[in-house]
């Protein structure tokens, strides 16, 4: 028995169905796939920006500690000085210095955090188009 030309062209109809099936299928596996990298990528991205801000607080804190211990220190001085009578010009300069340095240290600890945070939103972003996919 031989196969009529509507039975081939059923057959044949079936085959396209079946390869039309196997290709969608491979082109969802492999979306899905892209997709999944795509998500790995942002949490490893959103966990390196969580570190850097973390950095960044902390060396704030430390910096804002610092300013505030030395400023304390500075009007202590300046609040003794002027009122002790006997107190000689100069004698607390090397305080002075090291207050001053502990301000520099602390605006230095700042600038260092906001170039992180800075660098957030500079390196991050990622110059080529966002892919379609369809």
């Amino acid at each position: 028995m031989h196969a009529t030309g509507c039975e081939w062209e059923a057959v044949l109809v079936a085959v396209s169905v079946d390869r039309i099936t196997d290709e969608r299928e491979n082109d969802l596996e492999r979306r899905l796939a892209a997709l999944e990298a795509r998500e790995a990528a942002f949490v490893e991205r959103v966990r390196a920006v969580e570190e850097i801000l973390a950095a960044a607080d902390q060396r704030d804190a430390l910096a804002d500690a610092r300013d505030g211990a030395a400023d304390r220190r500075d009007h202590d001085r300046d609040l003794a000085e002027f009122l002790a009578s006997d107190g000689e010009y100069g004698d607390d300069w090397p305080e002075r210095r090291a207050a001053a340095l502990d301000r520099r240290y602390a605006k230095d600890d700042r600038v260092a955090a906001r170039r992180d945070r800075m660098a957030l939103v500079q390196d991050r972003i990622d110059p080529s188009p966002p892919q379609c996919l369809h």
